[in-house]
């Protein structure tokens, strides 16, 4: 210990502080509660290599790794982590006990685009990497519903026609990129509209391959890819409605084409043509076979072997 005018020094002789504490430990200060519990007592200040660290200590003076708390020379802070990267850098979770947990953030902007949080993900591996990853499946909670991701927006129209948008994702890096990716036990997107407006609303700006949506599955059995259901209402609309050049566009592909293993069963053309059997038709019906039988008509109700008229 050594004492010059105004200022003590623990383990250097040249303070220039009222205090300073040097050691090569890394165990600069530690400020015990002897009456917690065991394992409970320390906390340790610690200034090594230019970061200023804080962490905790057992009774046996071992530390914490990595610090509970971490200031870099830079002016990082990081939690649970040694090294932080950015000004405010977390390797763990949080969680937020109660009913809610916020975090408030405020931007404004004069001109240009207008970001509340951003955040940047530095993948340089060969594994799944994810921007934003929510687990909402935790609890017992089975009476209400339990959403991932809940998002508002301006619900109007900006001045320039671009619609305002409640959630927005994309993606354009490598391997097989989504606008939005929903994966649930019930629903992997759930659109809702209490208006007039689409619960779900897709737009393709693209000109070959592809489309506008796309359902697929490869482990399928016996449910429906597609279900469309209408209930507890009068309803006299479509139940699916096809309008091909609204607007300035044209038209000349086909309406609907049913295909088993790339090959045509059903198709409906723009120009009403209908072809079962045939991916060509020529006529408002056409209907090909291989079997020699073309068309049946059938009278269910009739006696046996009175029921049905070949054409061939």
């Amino acid at each position: 210990i050594t004492f010059l005018v105004g200022s003590v020094g623990i383990g250097t002789s040249t303070p220039f502080a009222p205090l300073q504490v040097g050691t090569t430990t890394g165990k600069n200060l530690v400020l015990s509660d002897t009456a917690a519990a065991a394992n409970l007592k320390h906390w340790l200040f610690s200034s090594m290599g230019g970061n200023l660290y804080i962490g905790t200590s057992t009774d046996a003076y071992a530390t914490s790794s990595p610090a509970a708390l971490t200031i870099s020379n830079a002016g990082n802070i990081g939690i649970g982590t040694t090294s932080p990267s950015s000004q405010f850098s977390i390797t763990g979770s949080l969680s937020g006990a109660g009913n809610q947990s916020y975090q408030n953030l405020t931007a404004t902007a004069a001109s240009g685009n207008v970001i509340g949080q951003r955040i940047d993900i530095i993948d340089s591996g060969t594994t799944p990497s994810y921007g934003l990853y929510v687990d909402n499946t935790g609890g017992t909670n089975i009476s209400a519903n339990r959403v991932g991701v809940y998002a508002t927006a301006r619900a109007t129209v900006g001045s320039a026609g671009n619609p305002a948008g409640y959630l927005a994702l994309s993606d354009d890096s490598g391997g097989k990129t989504y606008g939005v990716y929903g994966q649930g036990g019930d629903y992997g997107v759930f659109g809702h509209s209490n208006g007039n407006g689409w619960a779900l609303g897709a737009t393709y700006t693209g000109t070959t391959d592809s489309g506008g949506l796309d359902i697929s599955s490869g482990s399928i059995t016996t449910a429906s890819l597609i279900y469309s259901r209408q209930f507890n209402s009068a309803f006299s609309g479509n139940m699916i409605h096809l309008d091909a050049a609204d607007g300035s566009g044209s038209f000349t592909g086909n309406f609907l084409n049913l295909q088993n293993n790339n090959v045509t069963k059903f198709i409906v053309k723009s120009d009403g043509t209908t072809g079962i059997g045939t991916s060509t038709p020529f006529a408002s019906l056409q209907i090909g076979t291989t079997t020699g039988k073309n068309l049946v008509l059938s009278d269910t109700a009739a006696a046996a072997n009175l029921k049905h008229w070949l054409f061939s």
